[in-house]
């Protein structure tokens, strides 16, 4: 079979034929590139979200960081003594030296300075140094917090039940036998003269519980009989004995503290009623 001559292409077919050579050379580079370009794309999303989550968890541990830091701040601030006021549990109370008082705290703070964390404060330290300075302070009721580092102490002061008489100076004394000058409360109308020549000062205990007991006892007594207690004497060189007088009559009756209240009482109401029908007047009675 013969061989066919193949016709040999014109300047404007070689032409279309490269350019088609071309475009489709490009078409396979572009596909080449975009492919390239998708897996850099991907790879750059995946690196961004793997910054942004170390991002987020630094954030939320520099947060954590804070909320701590910010907690043991205020943990402190609420545990810390900086400024406090002075007022009374009783509410009807004026006092009239808070600066006095807070002056003394301030002054035991200076000296226990660790102590003005509510944590480390020994109360019972305080107030025996308070006391030591202000025997009318009877204890702190409550250290409470009012701010910041702002405080109130709120303190109870001694209530007398008489007042005591001792070498021409005025005390009261409380009912557990505590003496004091410093009286918030009304006078008591129960006087107690002390002839005994045991010096008394304030702040010391200058009437045993067994005395003081004695004493209320007596008075309470005496007023379910009628009888008004308005003076307790003690006699000179006497610890167990105390001349009582009651108002509106003239005499006094000795009584021993160390026998009972209830019979010495009830048989100096029968003296009172005795001597007043016989109208006498004797210098005393003793039960």
């Amino acid at each position: 079979m013969k061989k066919t001559d193949e016709k040999p292409l014109t300047r404007r077919e070689k032409r279309e034929q490269l350019e088609r050579e071309r475009a489709a050379l490009n078409v396979q580079n572009f596909n080449r590139n975009q492919t390239i370009s998708g897996v850099q794309k991907e790879r750059s999303e995946r690196f961004e979200n793997r910054k942004m989550i170390v991002r987020r968890r630094k954030m939320t541990g520099f947060f954590i960081f804070l909320a701590i830091i910010s907690g043991l701040i205020l943990m402190f601030l609420s545990q810390f003594v900086a400024s406090f006021s002075i007022v009374s549990s009783d509410g009807n109370l004026k006092i009239t030296n808070e600066k006095q008082y807070a002056s003394t705290i301030e002054e035991y703070y200076s000296s226990q300075p660790v102590e003005r964390l509510r944590a480390y404060l020994s109360e019972e330290n305080l107030i025996a140094f308070v006391q030591k300075k202000h025997p009318e302070v009877e204890k702190i009721n409550e250290i409470k917090i009012v701010g910041l580092s702002k405080f109130q102490f709120i303190l109870e002061f001694r209530k007398p039940v008489a007042s005591w008489s001792a070498g021409g100076k005025k005390l009261y004394v409380d009912s557990n036998g505590v003496s004091f000058e410093q009286n918030y409360y009304s006078d008591p109308t129960l006087t107690i003269t002390d002839e005994s020549g045991i010096q008394a000062s304030s702040g010391k205990t200058i009437a045993s519980s067994a005395f003081i007991s004695f004493v209320g006892r007596a008075v309470s007594l005496a007023k379910g009989q009628g009888l008004n207690i308005v003076k307790v004497s003690i006699p000179a060189q006497s610890l167990r004995q105390v001349q009582v007088y009651v108002d509106g009559v003239s005499y006094p009756a000795k009584m021993l503290i160390t026998e009972s209240a209830e019979g010495q009482v009830s048989n100096f109401s029968k003296a009172i009623q005795s001597f007043s029908k016989n109208k006498l007047s004797p210098q005393y009675v003793d039960l």
